[in-house]
């Protein structure tokens, strides 16, 4: 099926959405810290990215931004999860934001919104 990054520093949620995918078929990469998200998605094609807004050395934020502006990596889909729910509509202008998922989050609904960006 799809590579899928997801990028989030809290264990929990990289092993809940590891297990959740990997049952869907999905082929998943996990990375702690912001900072390494753009090299990561440079080594290997990847179909899909999943990440937090609050991470070590590099946050959501601005890994979107530079998402956006490589001409390389600026189609890549991009969910967005994040304890902070008015976070949202600092991503409603970045075109490769496809989904938006407040913690704690339906993991059920998560997986639905990857099948739909995926198909």
């Amino acid at each position: 099926m799809a590579e899928i990054l997801i990028a989030d520093d809290e264990e929990d949620i990289l092993e809940l959405l590891t297990f959740a995918l990997e049952k869907k078929g999905h082929n998943i990469s996990t990375v702690t810290d912001g900072g390494i998200v753009i090299d990561e998605l440079k080594k290997k094609k990847y179909e899909l990215v999943i990440m937090d807004i609050m991470m070590p050395n590099l946050d959501g934020f601005n890994i979107a931004l530079n998402l956006s502006k490589d001409e390389e990596l600026r189609n890549i889909p991009v969910i967005m999860i994040s304890a902070l729910k008015p976070a949202k509509d600092l991503f409603e202008k970045f075109s490769q934001v496809k989904g938006f998922f407040t913690k704690p989050f339906e993991t059920d609904l998560l997986v639905l919104k990857v099948d739909e960006i995926l198909n």
